[in-house]
């Protein structure tokens, strides 16, 4: 995990950290425990924030409710960001130190761009639901968290002092730009793909691999991604509005028989390291991005990572 990153890295931890959380709560206690995150989130960013607004973890963790508060700085003409924390026993919310906005240039190295496709999924219309609702409860929770997920990371990672290639940093400046590209417009094809790690360890961001992928058409019209080298990956893509898509699909090696997305069998069979695998999938003018959370085979989880497959 990112040892080097200071007081963000605990917030960040429990930010990301439980996914699987209980789903007994009903939509309208889900939807009140949100508010009063927001709420609490915001009465306690106020020491630090002129004007702000929250993005709330729809869920949290099993322990914690989490908030990224973003907003011009009280007495500074900046725009800045923080992390808060709510617990969801006492109902408390506490609020982290400041950060770089990662909105915009920054001292110190922060990524420029935006993050228009955070609130890809919030709120949940009735295209995200049709999307969402095939998927096994925990992929579900984990869609809605990993625009936060993403967001926090990237947060942590603008410090100049951890190391990334140059090429992990131009696909992160592609990445965090996204938001409202046309997906029909992504071409069909076998393509160049490169796949990068933000976040793992003590990297702020690795070129991982070179690979061969493939785009195509369901017959239902879906667009489908597939990564033909390496770890391999079949994906159908959902489309959920402001120009993105819920990717839902398999991965998998050589030999291995499942290859579908299927949320009565989340593991394959020949290797637990490989399974179910869900993204947000966005398009970059011809081409296509895929931003993943997926921990599958890493023992510990690394809290701070998410993935970025760009084909070209």
């Amino acid at each position: 995990m990112l040892s080097q990153i200071g007081m963000g890295v605990a917030a960040l931890a429990l930010l990301v950290a439980g996914v699987a959380h209980s789903r007994a709560a009903t939509e309208a206690e889900w939807e009140a425990f949100r508010a009063d995150v927001e709420a609490k989130c915001l009465a306690a960013a106020e020491g630090l924030f002129e004007t702000a607004t929250a993005i709330v973890d729809p869920f949290g963790s099993q322990t914690y409710g989490m908030a990224l508060i973003r907003g011009k700085a009280r007495g500074a003409d900046v725009d800045i960001m923080a992390i808060c924390v709510y617990d969801k026993a006492t109902k408390v919310a506490e609020i982290g130190g400041e950060l770089p906005d990662i909105g915009g240039p920054a001292a110190g190295g922060a990524m420029p761009g935006t993050v228009a496709w955070a609130t890809a999924l919030e709120p949940c219309t009735t295209e995200c639901a049709a999307a969402l609702d095939p998927l096994d409860a925990l992929d579900a929770d984990a869609l809605r968290a990993l625009p936060v997920r993403v967001t926090t990371t990237l947060a942590a990672i603008a410090d100049p002092a951890l190391p990334m290639d140059a090429g992990a940093r131009a696909a992160l400046d592609t990445t965090v730009a996204l938001g409202g590209g046309d997906l029909a417009a992504v071409a069909t094809g076998d393509r160049a793909c490169t796949v990068y790690w933000y976040g793992f360890l003590d990297n702020a961001g690795q070129t991982v691999g070179n690979h061969r992928c493939r785009i195509s058409r369901s017959e239902d019209g879906r667009l489908v991604v597939e990564k033909l080298s390496g770890d391999m990956l079949y994906a159908e893509i959902t489309p959920v509005g402001a120009g993105a898509g819920v990717a839902a699909g398999r991965t998998f090696l050589d030999g291995h028989a499942m290859r579908r997305y299927d949320p009565a069998m989340p593991d394959n069979a020949e290797n637990p390291n490989f399974g179910n695998f869900v993204g947000l999938a966005f398009a970059n003018g011809t081409g296509l991005v895929v931003v993943d959370g997926d921990v599958r085979g890493m023992a510990p989880p690394d809290d701070t990572y998410f993935a970025v497959l760009v084909v070209e």
